[in-house]
């Protein structure tokens, strides 16, 4: 009894944690953070490593296996179809990966460092260096606007601390703290929006797509350029739906 009253909690505890985090962010309340710190971080981290800490982000690759949540395996689970062109990866991961159990958010992240155009394959690379299972997010947009994918998306992804079993993380390469995000990128990640909104019945908002640092407030991510135009980005995905 006492071992599934401890799963209870931790399951609705990762899932309550975002919507006031989200909302004081937006309006301003939420905890401010040291930039300093954020960027001292990003600077000694690996390709693509985002704006989370190492031993959390680690940790939270077993937020599934907490929750009690199926391994996934593909040949039992049935991959949505988004319904738009998207470049697939076989990846192969260092650890089990788990069946996420509901969709409620999806959070916007940039690469960081480094700037430029960095690949799904080079975030892989760098996520599995550093002693994680693999790549945390589920897609990550170039340059060029080419989608590609990451973890499978009916997977726990590893790319928002203790906010990873119901959202669906959306990288963009770039750092978006000195760059701005392509035509091109801004095209298809409202295009990837849409189609995800349709796929888990969410109606697009600041509650639904979220900036990173809307879910931790210790993080810079999806960095300032990219971010000022949220809520741009949520008004043309409702036009799209």
């Amino acid at each position: 009894m006492i071992k599934y009253l401890s799963i209870f909690i931790t399951f609705c505890v990762s899932l309550g944690m975002y919507a006031p985090t989200a909302m004081a962010r937006r309006h301003g309340n939420a905890p401010t953070h040291d930039v300093t710190i954020e960027r001292t971080r990003n600077h000694s981290e690996k390709p693509s490593m985002d704006d989370s800490k190492k031993n959390e982000q680690k940790n939270d690759d077993m937020d599934g296996w907490r929750g009690g949540f199926g391994v996934y395996f593909p040949s039992s689970v049935e991959a949505p179809d988004e319904g738009i062109e998207i470049a697939e990866n076989d990846f192969s991961f260092a650890g089990l990966l788990f069946v996420r159990p509901t969709t409620n958010a999806i959070i916007i992240h940039h690469v960081g460092v480094p700037d430029g155009d960095t690949s799904a394959e080079a975030i892989h690379s760098a996520h599995l260096s550093n002693g994680w299972a693999g790549i945390g997010y589920h897609y990550v947009i170039r340059q060029d606007g080419t989608i590609e994918r990451g973890r499978p998306l009916v997977t726990v992804g590893a790319h928002a601390y203790m906010n990873n079993i119901y959202t669906v993380g959306v990288c963009l390469s770039g750092n978006f703290e000195d760059e701005y995000p392509t035509d091109a990128q801004i095209d298809s990640l409202v295009e990837l929006l849409a189609s995800l909104c349709r796929i888990y019945h969410l109606a697009p908002s600041e509650y639904t797509i979220m900036g990173h640092m809307d879910v931790n407030s210790d993080t810079l991510c999806p960095g300032e350029h990219l971010y000022e135009i949220m809520p741009s980005i949520i008004g043309m995905v409702r036009e799209r739906l």
